[in-house]
């Protein structure tokens, strides 16, 4: 039986914009202006951002912008700011992925950060394969050769 691997993806500063958060308004402008940094990968994958509810409209036209096609927008789940520290934003994460992993028939999550200090916190939670968007495509390809074809 094949198994499903989902993929999710950082916005700010790995897919596109910037990775040091300045303000919510440079934050967001970036996002317009860099271009995409990393390549999408040909598989279906999700965008788990940090940023509020009220965001979904400008992660929708990045997407446009780009031509990205995410499976799903995941966005904290209040309207505004909720996170105090960074701490707090690797419990929320953590937390999606893991339920994630809860779903039917998923066998591994992988999230891609360029954020070094959330991947390292996050390489401690189980199942959940943590990476930098430079080295997602050999992660792919190794579980491909380990009968890891299945992607969600």
């Amino acid at each position: 039986m094949k198994q499903i691997v989902k993929i999710y993806v950082d916005l700010d500063g790995t897919i596109c914009g910037q990775e040091d958060w300045i303000s919510w308004y440079e934050a967001t402008k970036s996002l317009f202006k860099t271009g995409l940094l990393m390549e999408i990968p040909k598989h279906s994958w999700s965008i788990l951002t940090a940023r509020p509810r009220i965001d979904r409209f400008f992660i929708k036209k990045v997407c446009e912008k780009y031509k990205l096609y995410p499976k799903e927008i995941i966005t904290s789940p209040t309207w505004f700011w909720q996170f105090d520290n960074h701490d707090e934003i690797v419990d929320w994460k953590s937390s999606v992925l893991s339920n994630s992993l809860n779903e039917l028939f998923v066998d591994k999550v992988i999230y891609v950060d360029v954020d070094s200090e959330m991947l390292t916190k996050m390489i401690k939670q189980q199942n959940i394969i943590v990476c930098h968007p430079s080295i997602l495509n050999k992660v792919l390809k190794e579980l491909e050769e380990t009968e890891h074809d299945g992607y969600m």
